[in-house]
C-alpha cells in the first residue's frame, strides 16, 4: 500500500498507487521481499527523462522526449480531442488507478494534453513525447538484436526473453492484454498484427510502436489526433496493414 512503498523510498510509485493492495490485484507474490521488489521500483523511479533521452534515443539519432526544453516546445505539435473523447474520460476520476497518474496534473481541471507545464512534466507513464520515425528506430534496434546502424541499445540475445510471455488476462486497470516483460504482446484488444510474437505498446489516443519478430518490422505512428475509441483506433489500423502488405 502506499504507506509501505513511502516506507521503502518509493514517493512516486505511493502517489500513484494510494492505498491499492498489489497482493490482491495479483501484481506480486505473497512471498515476495522488500529486497526482491527494490530493484523493480528502484528501475522504475530511476528511468528518468535523461536516461530516456541521453541513453535510449539519442544515440538512435533523438526525436523522443520526457521533459521538454524550448527547442521541443517550440515544434511540439498541438493534441485535437474528440467528442465525445473516451480516452480522456478513462483519466477524470482521480480515484481510480487511471486517474491516479494524473494527480500531479489533474484533467478535470481543465489539462488538455497542450500546456506547458503538461509538456514539462516528467509523467514516465505518459506524457513521453516524439515522433514516428524515433519510435520505429526504437524498435528496428529491438527487433534486430538489440543494435541498429553501429548503435546497440541491449546485450545480444536479451530479446529472446525480453519479448517473451510473462502473463495474459485482465490487467490492474481493466484491459484484457498478453505481456512480457514491459511490453504488451499481440492481442485481441491491440491487434498488432497477424503474429502473435509481435511486441510494442499502445499509448494514448491510438499511437502506438511495434515490432515484427519474424518478419523484422519495426512500426510507429505517432499522431496529434486522438482516436475516437479506446484500443488501437481507426486511423493506425489502416497504416499497419499498409505496412504489412510491403514486407
Amino acid at each position: 500500500t502506499a504507506v509501505q512503498w513511502r516506507a521503502l523510498g518509493f514517493l512516486a510509485l505511493a502517489e500513484l498507487l494510494g492505498d491499492t493492495d498489489l497482493l490482491q490485484l495479483g501484481l506480486i507474490k505473497a512471498e515476495s521481499t522488500a529486497a526482491q521488489l527494490a530493484p523493480v521500483f528502484v528501475f522504475a523511479e530511476a528511468l528518468s527523462a535523461g536516461f530516456v533521452r541521453e541513453e535510449m534515443f539519442e544515440p538512435l539519432g533523438g526525436g523522443f522526449y520526457f521533459v521538454f526544453g524550448e527547442a521541443e516546445l517550440a515544434r511540439c505539435a498541438d493534441i485535437v480531442h474528440p467528442d465525445p473523447d473516451p480516452w480522456t474520460e478513462m483519466f477524470l476520476d482521480l480515484e481510480t488507478l487511471n486517474g491516479r497518474y494524473w494527480r500531479r496534473l489533474p484533467l478535470n481541471a481543465g489539462e488538455d494534453f497542450n500546456t506547458d507545464k503538461f509538456r514539462r512534466l516528467e509523467m514516465p507513464a505518459y506524457n513521453g513525447h516524439g515522433n514516428a520515425r524515433a519510435v520505429a528506430r526504437f524498435y528496428a534496434a529491438l527487433v534486430n538484436d538489440g543494435e541498429i546502424d553501429g548503435v546497440r541499445l541491449i546485450q545480444k540475445g536479451a530479446m529472446d526473453w525480453i519479448a517473451r510471455e510473462q502473463w495474459a488476462g485482465l490487467d490492474a486497470v481493466g484491459l484484457d492484454v498478453r505481456m512480457s516483460y514491459g511490453f504488451m504482446l499481440n492481442n485481441d484488444f491491440a491487434k498488432l498484427n497477424d503474429n502473435p510474437d509481435s511486441f510494442g505498446h499502445l499509448g494514448v489516443g491510438g499511437a502506438l510502436g511495434f515490432a515484427d519478430p519474424a518478419k523484422k518490422l519495426a512500426f510507429s505512428f505517432c499522431p496529434n489526433r486522438i482516436a475516437p475509441e479506446i484500443g488501437l483506433g481507426p486511423y493506425a489500423r489502416r497504416l499497419i496493414d499498409a505496412a504489412a502488405g510491403c514486407v
